[in-house]
């Protein structure tokens, strides 16, 4: 399979992220390396990252100036409406020199629920854009989880990207044409969270306890899939493949092979309807996971 539509994504460098990161413990500065290098060799050309992931050493130690390198920046609450603008420009350009990088392809902005139309919010999108005009980036763009959201957001701050998250479970980027009316706005698509954090490929017998609630939808899906990870992973990356209006597709991997798996894979258009939980938040968002018991 061509990866050029695929960005890497580094949640998992630094940090230990993923429910179906069995092992529990970072991935290793040799890994690292590996799977940079592999992204090169199978045409995966932008990385993406985040200022809180903290993981901007590593990936300039490695050497990330042949990738097109997205970042994200966090919402706070500024009692000095005159720093703003200092701060993430100080941020940006310390995210920059560890990556050694001149500037970043795009900049996200992370965590929109605490992003409104409200002051705040206006003066930091503001100053962002300044920040864009000075050529720390070339695109602003927004990560979301809620799509309600996302649609009071598009009122009022025009993006060049929205990152969001879908899959087999979470179709709602499908859901009234929403994939058409931002292809018609010219906004950028990148989708994040095809296996859902993992959980899509997990075997019903390694599945946390926690989502018991939702065992017969799991019984389906490795019915449909024979519980077979190969063939998991390949209904989930020819589903969201299957969507040309779809500008770039994110996925994260724990090793090298991951990465090898997924190029391995075929592409054949792939729709499946009756996958389709999206009313169901606390199964397709994982922010809500921590909560379950």
């Amino acid at each position: 399979m061509n990866l050029s539509k695929f960005i890497l994504g580094t949640a998992q460098i630094g940090t230990i992220y993923g429910i179906s990161n069995s092992r529990k413990k970072q991935i290793g500065f040799s890994e690292i390396k590996k799977i940079i290098k592999k992204c090169k060799s199978v045409g995966i050309k932008d990385i993406d990252t985040a200022l809180s992931y903290n993981n901007d050493k590593i990936l300039g130690k490695i050497g990330v100036n042949k990738f097109n390198v997205n970042s994200k920046v966090s919402i706070i609450k500024f009692k000095n409406k005159k720093n703003i603008l200092e701060f993430y420009e100080k941020k940006i350009v310390n995210s920059l020199r560890l990556l050694k990088l001149k500037r970043f392809n795009s900049i996200l902005i992370h965590n929109p629920d605490k992003f409104k139309k409200n002051i705040n919010s206006e003066l930091i999108y503001r100053s962002l854009i300044k920040l864009k005009k000075k050529k720390l980036f070339k695109k602003i763009g927004i990560s979301i989880y809620d799509f309600d959201q996302l649609k009071k957001l598009l009122k009022y701050y025009k993006f060049d990207i929205i990152q969001l998250p879908f899959n087999v479970f979470d179709q709602r980027l499908i859901d009234n044409n929403l994939i058409k009316k931002l292809q018609s706005q010219k906004i950028e698509i990148h989708v994040r969270s095809i296996f859902l954090q993992g959980l899509l490929l997990m075997n019903n017998e390694k599945i946390h306890k926690k989502f018991k609630k939702w065992k017969d939808i799991f019984k389906i899906w490795s019915k449909y899939t024979q519980n077979n990870k190969l063939i998991k992973l390949k209904t989930c990356v020819n589903f969201v493949k299957s969507y040309p209006e779809i500008s770039k597709i994110l996925i994260g991997v724990n090793s090298v092979n991951d990465l090898v798996e997924i190029n391995n894979i075929k592409f054949k258009k792939t729709k499946l309807p009756y996958f389709n939980f999206n009313k169901d938040k606390k199964l397709i968002n994982p922010t809500y996971w921590k909560d379950l018991h």
